[in-house]
């Protein structure tokens, strides 16, 4: 299994940018475990004519407070993390930053919707481990990893925290008519109706009674 992980963020600039047509600066989350994202990030804000103010992680501990404070300063509109596990201790610290200073956030995976982030946009990784998982049962049952084909995945989901966009007073401006459908809400706890899946994407709303732990 491959990840697309290093492809991905271009496509969530481009979200951030039909959500808020007018944004012409982008703070971007970022450290050295991320270059390859970064590099798509920028290509994608390239595109789009939006410059991206990078606030790089040199070294730990991080400085987020200093690092949200940059960004205010320099005006940022929106705020892009790129995923890096060296983020995920401060996850809870990262989406309240970003709700304390109003700006709009896009992360990785739908977890951070949960935790407070307005909008994710990513592989469903529940399905990519389980995938994982089955070619693991068949290099232990014999079959010869060199003859398994490489996939990446197939399944992305776009979420849209409710409670975050409402409590941050984030509105979509209007703009040109885009392809992205509505996200769909999901329930309290957390689920949404699987059967409605898209073959290829899933979206879907994070409620303010999703729990986070």
């Amino acid at each position: 299994m491959t990840h697309t992980q290093s492809e991905l963020p271009a496509k969530r600039v481009e979200l951030l940018k039909e959500l808020l047509p007018s944004a012409r600066r982008i703070a971007v989350l970022a450290d050295s475990s991320n270059t390859g994202q970064l590099a798509s990030a920028e290509a994608g804000a390239k595109c789009l004519g939006v410059e991206l103010q990078v606030l790089e992680f040199k070294r730990a501990p991080y400085d987020y407070d200093n690092a949200f404070a940059e960004a205010v300063r320099a005006k940022a509109q929106a705020l892009l993390a790129l995923g890096s596990a060296n983020f995920v201790p401060a996850r809870r610290q990262i989406t309240e930053l970003a709700l304390k200073h109003r700006l709009p956030s896009m992360f990785h995976h739908s977890l951070w919707a949960e935790f407070g982030g307005l909008i994710s946009y990513g592989p469903n990784f529940v399905n990519t481990f389980r995938r994982a998982a089955e070619q693991v049962g068949m290099v232990l049952n014999g079959r010869k990893p060199a003859e398994m084909p490489v996939e990446q995945p197939t399944k992305f989901e776009l979420v849209l925290n409710r409670a975050s966009r409402e409590g941050g007073r984030v509105q979509r401006e209007p703009g040109p008519p885009g392809e992205a459908p509505e996200p769909r809400p999901l329930d309290g706890r957390g689920e949404g109706n699987r059967a409605a899946e898209a073959p290829r994407r899933r979206h879907r709303t994070a409620g303010a009674g999703v729990p986070g732990p």
